[in-house]
């Protein structure tokens, strides 16, 4: 089945989902700054008042959120977020019967992720590289694949089949592709597939 991606809404590309800021309900005290989920940083303010009853309460939701969350993915603070989450997102797989390949004719932009689940990925795909202004390390870091051929459908459709020759190891966005549902609206949309 090559049928099952995911993309934003409105655009004609598919990129794997950027890192969306959490916001926090409640705000640390000025003089605290979250540096990760096991230490706790003090930045000079000027000031001797710390709060230190945040600085447990702050300890114990993490600890409240490693315990419920064992085996998922967690952000750089230690919070987790089921929107960007692969764990939580890989159970919300969609399957499509429409088998027309259409959605593979998008661009296919997916994560370092992908590629450890299926090796293939990294043979045949395209490397994308951000800049290395862009990186703590000033040199160019991969950060993906782009999964279009030079012709245009990605390298892993069948093209006399329409089905996707990685379909057990699909990347996640082409999991949460809904052919049936929004997904199918965006293919109209662009023009890709006719009116209902």
């Amino acid at each position: 089945l090559a049928n099952s991606r995911g993309r934003s809404s409105g655009a004609q590309t598919r990129r794997r989902s950027r890192r969306k800021p959490r916001s926090v309900p409640n705000r640390p005290h000025p003089s605290f700054s979250l540096r990760s989920m096991s230490s706790i940083e003090e930045t000079p303010t000027g000031s001797n008042d710390t709060d230190p009853e945040w600085l447990t309460e702050v300890g114990a939701l993490r600890a409240e959120e490693a315990i419920r969350w064992k085996g998922h993915q967690f952000d750089e603070d230690g919070w987790h977020d089921e929107d960007e989450c692969r764990v939580c997102l890989g159970s919300k797989a969609v399957v499509n019967d429409c088998r027309c390949g259409v959605c593979c004719s998008l661009l296919i932009e997916v994560g370092l992720e992908d590629a450890e689940q299926e090796p293939r990925i990294k043979e045949l795909g395209s490397p994308i590289l951000a800049p290395a202004e862009c990186t703590a390390s000033g040199k160019e870091e991969l950060e993906g694949y782009l999964l279009n051929a030079p012709d245009g459908p990605c390298r892993f459709l069948d093209r006399d089949t329409k089905l996707c020759s990685i379909y057990a190891t699909r990347p996640l966005l082409c999991r949460l592709f809904s052919c049936a549902g929004e997904g199918r609206d965006q293919l109209i949309e662009l023009g890709m597939l006719p009116p209902r």
